[in-house]
């Protein structure tokens, strides 16, 4: 440990270990341009929670140091956790590819070396509750995180992945008001069109639209975002922030518990995404009452899949 100048009424702050290795994966962070916003935000932060498993229990002082001794011993780490084989193959994916960037020469094991478990793909049921969205809302709005109340009623209303909630722009609302249907950009600059069709999606359309007002923004300006403070990757990753930091505060300790006959098990702790898979419930039980055969193929293409076989991941039934 070292200390950082003293600042005028202020006690020296002691820099950790983990605070080390965490400004050097920042740092880069800020020089990497691969993959969209929303990857580099998520690999940012497994990779950041590795870090400070390193630091706690190996000491490790620099991150090219990485070596296959530490990643074998996270995954032991995170199946003692009980993380899903999902997630751990994701939090390794993420420390791969900032390792990458390093210049560390040591050359990490592959997934097929390590134990991390057989991946089933849709096994859970990641979707949120109702009563756990409102009680997210409440929170976000007692909090003062409007960006996080606002991307809540996004995600839950029309599906939205987190980055397209960050780049969601009052433009593009307008749009949707003439009609009658939200367009955004989605995965691989794919555009799709979702559209209103209750008073709550056009409740939160108009309210955006009025936050934007009250702000004096422009067509061309992000609504979420503040301008003054963050740009959407750090957005993004505010967001991501939040709901780790405060997603037990509204998801029910019982959920698990709480899964009907034909039903798949529910994930313990939801996340951002979770609200995608909330929508995608919810608009296939009101379509299929109006037209089942087709009803998995519309909310494919709500949420950008265009494949109903991967929209079946996101449904509460066991998967045939």
């Amino acid at each position: 440990m070292y200390y950082e100048k003293k600042t005028k009424n202020s006690q020296p702050k002691v820099r950790t270990g983990y605070d080390n290795l965490h400004d050097q994966i920042l740092s880069l962070k800020n020089s990497i341009n691969a993959k969209g916003i929303a990857t580099r935000a998520r690999y940012f932060e497994g990779t950041d929670r590795f870090v400070r498993y390193c630091a706690e229990e190996w000491h490790l002082q620099k991150f090219v140091n990485v070596s296959g001794k530490h990643i074998r011993a996270y995954v032991e780490y995170m199946r003692d956790k009980e993380l899903t084989p999902n997630t751990i193959v994701t939090e390794l994916s993420s420390i791969r590819f900032f390792y990458g960037y390093s210049g560390g020469k040591n050359r990490l094991p592959d997934n097929k070396g390590l134990p991390i478990g057989k991946r089933n793909r849709g096994e859970l049921n990641r979707a949120w509750f109702p009563e756990e969205v409102e009680k997210a809302y409440s929170v976000a709005i007692e909090m003062g995180r409007i960006d996080a109340a606002f991307g809540i009623r996004l995600g839950e209303r029309f599906g939205l992945r987190i980055h397209e909630m960050c780049e969601l722009k009052v433009e593009q609302l307008l749009k949707a008001v003439r009609y009658g249907e939200l367009t955004v950009k989605g995965k691989g600059t794919q555009i799709r069109a979702i559209p209103i069709e209750n008073e709550k999606q056009r409740e939160i359309v108009y309210r955006l639209i009025n936050y934007a007002r009250s702000k004096g923004m422009n067509p061309g300006d992000c609504v979420i975002v503040q301008k003054d403070k963050r740009g959407i990757e750090k957005e993004i990753a505010a967001l991501s922030s939040w709901m780790y930091n405060n997603r037990r505060k509204f998801t029910d300790p019982d959920r698990q518990s709480k899964v009907n006959p034909g039903e798949k098990e529910r994930i313990e702790l939801p996340s951002w995404h979770g609200f995608r898979h909330y929508y995608a419930q919810t608009r296939y039980n009101v379509l299929k009452n109006v037209d089942g055969k087709n009803a998995l193929k519309e909310v494919s293409e709500r949420l950008g899949h265009h494949r109903p076989g991967i929209t079946k991941d996101y449904l509460a039934e066991v998967r045939s």
